[in-house]
């Protein structure tokens, strides 16, 4: 997490290093004040038990120190909606010369994209989108495919309407999700809704609303973040919209349009209030 950020990154070697040299020195000129090598070779071995302490415990700060970082990026958009600042924050971090971790070029990828899709900017989050390529084979790859596939439907629902092939990525999704490497006891709870969220808009998409607006309800209901009220809100609306229920519909789309700041949510839910 702390190679995220070049502060970090530099404050993390420039502190472990440091440490290191410090426990060296002192146990260097214990040992040599010691003749006995029993005590020359016990001090070494508690020598390397304490440089191993301190690597640990200064990738543990430095790591929770590079996600409270993140996580004020990250509530720009889930707190505040404010999609363009989060976009800017994140281009910025891809920007940033750092050594080759693809895992972590890949998760920034996937932020930018889906800040290019909330924005409604088709075709900056295609290009986003057409950048990342070679999952790894692990836990993080398997979370990233899904992602990664769950971005693709958004793309072909929002600025194609293309059903067919946001089907091809839900198909894809369940499969990285039923996968031995994706970790269901983490992140399951998360993200079987996502799948089953593709699938009623996917369905929607085709005129089928059976059950869509239970699910919504009930997603709206267990909600926390702010972009996340303002999404289920803006679905709720198409879908009160689509039984002709306009107060419904109109105070789904005023609560997208008020809190969704310069949200695609907030800018669609304007449009649609226009024409009810």
């Amino acid at each position: 997490m702390f190679t995220i950020f070049k502060s970090t990154r530099r404050l993390h070697r420039l502190t472990a290093s440091f440490g290191i040299v410090l426990i060296i020195v002192v146990f260097m000129t214990n040992m040599s004040e010691r003749i006995s090598v029993p005590d020359t070779v016990s001090l070494g071995v508690i020598m390397l038990l304490a440089i191993s302490a301190w690597i640990f415990l200064t990738y543990w700060v430095f790591n929770r120190i590079a996600a409270s970082k993140l996580g004020k990026i990250n509530a720009l958009l889930f707190d505040e909606c404010r999609v363009g600042a989060y976009i800017q924050n994140i281009r910025e971090l891809l920007a940033e010369k750092r050594p080759d971790y693809k895992e972590i070029k890949i998760f920034l990828q996937l932020n930018l994209s889906g800040g290019y899709l909330i924005a409604g900017d088709a075709a900056n989050a295609e290009f986003a989108l057409g950048m990342i390529t070679g999952f790894p084979n692990s836990r993080a790859g398997a979370v990233y495919t899904l992602l990664y596939q769950a971005y693709w439907c958004e793309y072909y629902l929002t600025f194609k309407s293309d059903a067919e092939a946001a089907y091809r990525c839900l198909e894809v999704a369940k499969e990285a999700f039923g996968s031995q490497k994706f970790p269901r006891s983490k992140h399951g709870p998360a993200f079987a809704p996502l799948l089953d969220e593709m699938a009623y808009r996917i369905n929607i998409h085709q005129g089928i609303y059976d059950g869509a607006e239970e699910f919504f309800k009930y997603l709206l209901e267990k909600e926390i973040s702010l972009l996340g009220r303002v999404s289920k809100n803006f679905m709720l609306g198409k879908i009160h919209s689509h039984y002709g229920e306009t107060e419904k519909a109109k105070a789904a789309f005023e609560f997208a349009a008020e809190n969704g700041g310069d949200s695609y949510y907030a800018e669609k839910s304007k449009y649609y209030l226009s024409q009810l």
